[in-house]
């Protein structure tokens, strides 16, 4: 009975020490998954725009006329902001940016020039803004009333 029992004390302190060496190898290190999740940012290190305003009415205007609006924002998140895209609902509406980062706590601009050549009446025209920014896209409109050109009629 002796001989039976030596190899099984044996054989559970091997396994024993293994497991035991086998576990504190890789205790310091981090699986790449781990790793990867520390390099992920959160909602609250992500950028976030914030318009002051995402209505604009423009009023009464002349048939033809070219109007231009502002709508200010700022970056109210932790890192960089970057607008990536902006989409208009007409090509009457042309769009400029700032088309470098935007710090934490920074404002920026987006310069719309609305040209009502051949609109009359109430009109809303809508811009898409997409950006690194938590909530992805952000859509403003411009609003406007055109009285038609006396000359055209």
């Amino acid at each position: 009975m002796n001989r039976l029992y030596y190899p099984s004390i044996l054989f559970l302190v091997t396994a024993w020490v293994f497991l035991l060496s086998y576990s504190c190898i890789g205790s310091g290190k981090k699986t790449t998954e781990q790793q990867s999740a520390d390099t992920i940012p959160t909602t609250d290190t992500l950028p976030q725009i914030v318009f002051t305003q995402s209505v604009q009415d423009v009023g009464k205007i002349v048939e033809g006329e070219k109007v231009e609006i502002r709508f200010m924002y700022y970056n109210s998140g932790a890192q960089d902001l970057q607008i990536t895209n902006i989409e208009t609902s007409c090509g009457c509406t042309r769009v400029d940016w700032q088309k470098e980062a935007l710090p934490h706590g920074a404002t920026g601009y987006l310069t719309v020039v609305f040209d009502s050549h051949s609109f009359s009446g109430l009109q809303t025209k809508t811009i898409r803004v997409s950006s690194n920014s938590r909530k992805k896209d952000e859509l403003l409109a411009i609003t406007a009333n055109i009285i038609p050109n006396e000359k055209l009629n």
